[in-house]
């Protein structure tokens, strides 16, 4: 009989139960470190049996992703903050912790559930309640959720758009996130005074009108909504940090008057007048320019205006000669013209609206 090579497979056996052994271990203490602070994380680990949540009565924090299925060993009320990330069905085990005061789901059953909503409401603690992938446009029953704070919807699935006629009932938010939700009017918001806190992201074409009237706004976000004028946060004179990137806005000048802006991001769009921020007393913390964009030029060369002024002119004889001339005004109108009045322009993007209209006119001729 041959010489035998290798452990034994008994052995192997008792090598390869160790390890798991010694890894459940592993992953108990990290589990149990973090309980011992408050905060449970849980990732896609399946190792997870022989860890005894029950005994662990100061979680003030669980954060699940593709773990779902503990749910049901939960039975702490101490639990306050739960979020949820899985594309699992959400246990009804989840609606039996009374006490949740945060609660946030996110790519999971939210848009197959219709009766999702009407269990949200049991939590009658809750202050903050973030929902991403939103099926419904009645929100109609969070109405009942008489101590909530704080609440965001992300990504309406709807074709129409949410109905925020009932949010406007929620006066006691002082937090409220609508992205990509179709909004198209803020109009129905005007009555939440207490508002500090906007995020209107990816709403196109939204008017923002009444956000003159939320005074106590500190924060605000509204970017990628084809956003042209702000001369409506004039009267926010609370603000601190706004974000207006990737809109269509042409004048910044507005914002000159709000001092305690320390925050700002104003990058891809069609600014002309970017040189009135920087009297701003924190103008060095704001982003006004895209990273491929130079800055101001100033024209001080006669010749070189008469040049630019005969480049505009001519370039306006094309636009009345085109078929598309609603949109080639657009640009004349808003990207050249205006630039050319001033006594400086932005070399970068007065070249790429030439090359843009240029392009179109080459489109109409083909």
């Amino acid at each position: 009989m041959g010489q035998q090579f290798g452990q034994p497979s008994y052995e192997k056996d008792k090598d390869k139960q160790s390890t798991i052994s010694q890894y459940n271990m592993t992953m108990i203490n990290k589990y149990q470190n973090q309980i011992r602070e408050g905060m449970l994380i849980i990732g896609g680990e399946q190792e997870l049996k022989n860890l005894d949540f029950i005994r662990f009565l100061n979680i003030n924090t669980l954060v699940l992703s593709n773990q779902n299925n503990i749910i049901p060993k939960l039975q702490s009320q101490t639990i306050k903050q739960l979020r949820i990330n899985t594309y699992d069905i959400i246990s009804l085990k989840v609606f039996q912790l009374d006490n949740l005061k945060v609660l946030a789901l996110q790519s999971n059953d939210i848009n197959k559930s219709k009766t999702l909503v009407l269990k949200i409401i049991q939590f009658q603690k809750l202050k903050e309640l973030y929902l991403c992938g939103w099926v419904t446009t009645d929100i109609s029953p969070l109405l009942q959720l008489g101590c909530l704070t704080k609440l965001g919807i992300n990504s309406c699935q709807q074709s129409q758009m949410i109905d925020i006629c009932t949010v406007s009932q929620m006066t006691c938010l002082t937090a409220l996130t609508l992205n990509d939700c179709k909004v198209s009017s803020t109009e129905a918001l005007r009555q939440l005074a207490s508002l500090e806190e906007l995020s209107l992201d990816l709403n196109y074409g939204i008017d923002i009108t009444a956000l003159q009237y939320l005074t106590k706004l500190t924060r605000l976000f509204a970017s990628h909504c084809k956003l042209q004028n702000i001369d409506v946060l004039r009267p926010l004179s609370k603000l601190k940090e706004l974000n207006i990137q990737g809109n269509i806005i042409i004048y910044i000048q507005p914002l000159i008057q709000l001092n305690n802006l320390s925050k700002l991001d104003a990058r891809y769009n069609s600014i002309i007048d970017a040189e009135t921020i920087q009297q701003h007393p924190n103008y060095h913390n704001f982003l006004l320019a895209a990273q491929n964009q130079s800055t101001k030029v100033e024209l001080k060369d006669a010749s070189m205006m008469r040049s630019i002024n005969s480049l505009v002119n001519s370039l306006k004889k094309i636009q009345k000669q085109s078929s598309n001339q609603k949109a080639l005004n657009h640009i004349l109108r808003y990207q050249i013209t205006k630039s050319v009045q001033k006594s400086y322009y932005n070399h970068s993007r007065f070249i790429a609206s030439i090359a843009v209209l240029l392009q179109m006119v080459n489109i109409d001729d083909q």
